[in-house]
C-alpha cells in the first residue's frame, strides 16, 4: 500500500489555524470540511503506521 505524504505544520501556523477555526460561527460550511480533512490525516498517521486511527 502507498501512503500519501502528511504534512507538518509548524506551532505557529497550528496556532493561528485553531484561532481562526474558533473564530468562526457555530454553522459555517467549514466545520465539517475541516473535521473530513482531520479524519484524512489520522488515516493517512494510520497508514504509516503511527497508531492514529
Amino acid at each position: 500500500m502507498v501512503c500519501p505524504p502528511l504534512i507538518a505544520y509548524d506551532a505557529a501556523t497550528l496556532a493561528a489555524a485553531a484561532e481562526a477555526v474558533e473564530a468562526l460561527p457555530a454553522d459555517s460550511p467549514l466545520i465539517p470540511l475541516l473535521a473530513d480533512y482531520a479524519q484524512v490525516r489520522a488515516q493517512i498517521r494510520a497508514c504509516h503506521g503511527d497508531g492514529a486511527s
